[in-house]
């Protein structure tokens, strides 16, 4: 059958002895990988597993994925949840994959902002939670807004802020305005805007932010939100933990993962369920500074931060690969 070979404009990397590549797929990417070199996969998730409509349609990019597995002289895991997917979804050899460390980056914050960015958009300190995402179907939008409109139907008072790239777009407003023409996720984000008034008043669309601005805006909110799923877990979380900001996430495998990793005390809500997402905010509304003294100390979470961690994901290569 047709396969991909990756070009570097130089010499389709006859010059290197093995390949690593950091993903496994791309948007480029319609056949499997050949290449005369050995080559590694390094594998973030199987998102198409539990979210088929998040990847092109049709057994095409299923076959894609699972043969260039297949062809790989080895894969690497971010996770144990990352490594049984891949183990179910493709029917692949356990003895040919490892698990490296998640490589988690230590923030802090600027401080010389003096949170200009927060004044810039009006918002108060601790009274509003951030909600890092994008316009995949995975980051749940339809159940968590609804949960969130029920929220301030029934007294919420925290604003939530939405940053991430493309979530302007989940805007009616900004999206009429635009000319984006959206798709039919984000067409059936837009009719819950417009069903439930109480989310124009209170859900504010940053965008995709700058590192420092995000950061100081993070800083300052009461707590993470995190209501996706079938993601190899939300990096985001542990940027709130290094700037003492506890996360209310979505319970599933990849999370607890995460959080059992870093040792970060997280507040898990069942996703799926409008009516507990609606509660777990009211609790977390009331209990976010309690999380808070919970999280680990700096000199704890940069133990597990890519600072430290390298040593491990270097030695995990060098078995395989030689170096």
């Amino acid at each position: 059958g047709t396969s991909c070979i990756l070009d570097d404009d130089v010499c389709y990397f006859d010059d290197c002895d093995y390949l690593i590549y950091i993903a496994d797929r791309s948007g480029n990417m319609k056949y499997p990988v050949f290449s005369e070199k050995p080559y590694a996969m390094i594998i973030h998730d199987i998102i198409q597993r539990y979210v088929p409509e998040s990847v092109p349609t049709g057994n095409e990019f299923k076959n894609m994925i699972v043969e260039s597995y297949r062809r790989a002289d080895h894969l690497f895991a971010l996770s144990i949840p990352a490594m049984n997917d891949c183990i179910q979804y493709s029917n692949i050899n356990k003895e040919k994959l490892s698990v490296l460390p998640l490589m988690y980056d230590y923030v802090t914050v600027r401080q010389d902002t003096s949170y200009e960015t927060g004044k810039l958009y009006k918002l108060q300190q601790k009274k509003y939670f951030v909600w890092s995402s994008n316009i995949s179907p995975h980051k749940n939008h339809i159940t968590a807004l609804i949960a969130l409109a029920n929220y301030y139907d029934h007294g919420g008072t925290m604003d939530c802020v939405i940053t991430g790239f493309g979530t302007k777009n989940l805007n009616p407003k900004y999206a009429r305005e635009s000319s984006f023409p959206g798709n039919e996720h984000v067409n059936k984000v837009h009719y819950i805007f417009n069903k439930y008034p109480s989310l124009s008043k209170h859900l504010k669309f940053m965008g995709n932010m700058k590192k420092d601005e995000y950061l100081d805006v993070l800083h300052n909110a009461a707590f993470f939100f995190h209501p996706g799923y079938a993601d190899n877990g939300n990096m985001g979380f542990f940027d709130a933990a290094c700037l003492g900001v506890p996360t209310l996430s979505n319970k599933y495998p990849a999370m607890e993962y995460c959080a059992k990793f870093t040792n970060i005390p997280t507040s898990f809500m069942n996703g799926f369920e409008e009516k507990d997402i609606e509660e777990a905010l009211f609790r977390m509304e009331k209990e976010y500074d309690k999380w808070a003294d919970k999280l680990p100390s700096s000199d704890e979470l940069k133990k597990v931060s890519i600072g430290e961690t390298w040593r491990i994901i270097y030695r995990e290569l060098a078995k395989y690969i030689g170096i």
